[in-house]
């Protein structure tokens, strides 16, 4: 998440409008090329819980209550006028949220009722809306009866539940300031991830499509920063259930629990050594019987069916919580320690955080802006646990959701 990508004119050409970046949501009858299709809503999952973005994170506790910490320079924590928070504030105006997402430096939620909230930097027009950044969680036009949600640096996503996929912000160094369907899909799509100027879609036959960037190979298909305007089939990868992508590369999460990986490996994010780019998903060793996947810049996370989390990638900061910080590349899977009933984790810049099923949450790695929610901004180099409101107590979530 530390680069800003160009991704729009050929997404915008995949985008069913009558002019790129109009301003207009749905397309003319007759010029809209997704059919409205049957789609079959996941289930409400961890995963959701609990989104880190550079340099914040948010989670949702089981009544439906958002909460955010760490840096807040565009109002990404829903709180005006802190630029840092250390320790978790209640995002306001937000209730009944079933999921939360956040992109570079904004947020997204989705609540039961199926709307798409968004708040933060809008300055490439990811909030889905004209007008400024902002730390109040507002609607955004048009997205409602969407059962997934997905942010990219500075990019966001949604999935109807008419099967629809909408895409809005920066596509290509072009900017879709407002909701717009992406054509090329069809069939029954069950989840959709964004980053990294490029957007995927699970099919419930467990096909991934994607389009938009390939920078790095991160989308798995065409040339190294070839950009792919209308939704395509990646080779190469069947069977999958879930799906996460960054700047620069893409992580799968397959039925049987394996994890599949493509795209850059300049840190060591894809698991694996001797390889610095992978055109094609490639099978993560080490790590099997896995239930959720989640993944920054620089650090992939798989956790396993007994709640054990495995991770692989940089440790410039220690995120690896091994103790220590290092400047080697990690390639291979490292067991977490004290890490070992983990529903959900989430990845932002340098730091990771994980969901336990009790509902508390811990995390290691930079803390510079109060990522961790530890009450203060020190480095973590070994798990730390994220307080409660105001400091007070330990943060409690609610115990997890059944798998």
């Amino acid at each position: 998440m530390s680069r800003i990508f160009k991704l729009a004119a050929s997404f915008c050409a995949a985008l069913v409008v009558s002019a790129c970046g109009g301003g207009q949501s749905p397309a003319p009858a007759g010029e809209q090329l997704l059919a409205a299709v049957q789609v079959v809503a996941p289930n409400t999952s961890n995963a959701g819980r609990i989104a880190s973005g550079d340099g914040h994170t948010l989670a949702v506790r089981t009544d439906g209550t958002v909460f955010g910490w760490g840096r807040n320079d565009s109002g990404q924590i829903g709180s005006a006028g802190l630029y840092v928070q250390l320790t978790p504030v209640t995002v306001t105006g937000l209730s009944s949220v079933v999921a939360v997402k956040a992109g570079y430096s904004h947020s997204l939620a989705l609540s039961r009722d199926g709307v798409v909230l968004a708040w933060g930097n809008n300055a490439s027009g990811q909030l889905g809306r004209g007008g400024n950044s902002t730390a109040t969680p507002t609607p955004v036009p048009g997205m409602s009866h969407v059962i997934a949600i997905a942010a990219g640096h500075v990019n966001s996503a949604a999935l109807a539940s008419n099967g629809t996929v909408w895409g809005w912000g920066s596509f290509n160094g072009a900017n879709q300031p407002t909701p717009t369907p992406v054509a090329g899909l069809s069939g029954t799509v069950v989840d959709i991830a964004s980053g990294g100027g490029r957007v995927f879609a699970v099919k419930a036959d467990g096909t991934v499509w994607g389009w938009g960037n390939n920078s790095g190979y991160a989308l798995g298909v065409g040339t190294n920063g070839a950009t792919v305007a209308r939704a395509v089939q990646i080779p190469g990868i069947d069977h999958v259930k879930a799906i996460v992508t960054t700047v620069f590369h893409t992580v799968a999460l397959k039925t049987d629990g394996t994890v599949w990986v493509w795209g850059a490996n300049y840190w060591g994010q894809l698991g694996m050594d001797g390889v610095v780019e992978a055109p094609r998903p490639i099978q993560v060793y080490g790590v099997w019987n896995i239930k959720s996947i989640a993944a920054g810049n620089y650090n992939t996370v798989a956790i396993d069916v007994s709640g054990k989390a495995w991770t692989w990638g940089s440790n410039w900061m220690g995120q690896l919580g091994q103790g220590r910080a290092d400047f080697t590349m990690h390639t291979t899977p490292i067991q977490v320690a004290g890490v070992s009933d983990a529903a959900a984790a989430s990845v932002g810049g340098m730091f990771i955080e994980y969901l336990n099923s009790d509902g508390s949450v811990i995390g290691a790695g930079a803390n510079a802006n109060g990522q961790l929610g530890i009450g203060n901004a020190n480095v973590a180099y070994s798990l730390t646990k994220t307080v409660g409101v105001a400091g007070q107590g330990y943060l409690d979530l609610g115990r997890a959701l059944p798998r």
